[in-house]
């Protein structure tokens, strides 16, 4: 986390290491506060008010600590984006369902820690950044629990599956800044 031009939570990191730069052409608003906007697959941030916040600011210098959820296809793509951050990003552990998959994933990439269950990665990694691997039913959840343990979340379409589940993840951005 860092002061600046960027400091909305999560959003910044995906305009800052996972997307190209934005073109003004076609930008649109989105997000849960209007701050954010897309166009064309890149993003572009106006900074909200300041907030208070969970955790210490992490200086732009210093290296995010990210836990992968999910480690599925879409999880090679999150680690090649990791790698193309050119150590900006840590991935300190790893979190999947299936026990197979996980030691699998495990024996192809250097992660120190690999859990069956997020919370307890959550509890014992305290991560800065949660990459959202894991089929879209339990996003709401995992963004939620990654937001109240003071991470950012990184989710991918889809992001929720009801407005309900979207106002629950408003709500839990609210509450933690």
């Amino acid at each position: 986390r860092h002061d600046g031009p960027d400091a909305t939570r999560g959003i910044a990191f995906v305009k800052n290491f996972f997307s190209p730069p934005c073109s003004p052409r076609a930008v649109r608003p989105v997000g849960l506060s209007g701050h954010v906007q897309a166009s064309a697959g890149a993003m572009s941030i106006d900074p909200p008010e300041p907030r208070r916040r969970s955790q210490p600011l992490i200086p732009p210098s210093e290296t995010y600590r990210a836990l992968l959820v999910g480690t599925g296809s879409v999880a090679e793509s999150h680690l090649r984006a990791i790698e193309g951050a050119h150590g900006r990003v840590q991935l300190v552990g790893a979190v999947e369902v299936d026990a197979a998959r996980l030691r699998a994933f495990g024996g192809r990439h250097p992660i120190a820690a690999l859990f069956s269950d997020s919370a307890a990665a959550l509890r014992a990694l305290r991560p800065d950044l949660v990459l959202m691997a894991a089929p879209p039913a339990p996003h709401a959840d995992l963004c939620i629990a990654a937001l109240e343990a003071g991470a950012w979340a990184l989710g991918e379409k889809s992001f929720c599956a009801s407005l309900a589940q979207f106002d629950r993840i408003e709500a839990a951005e609210g509450r933690t800044g």
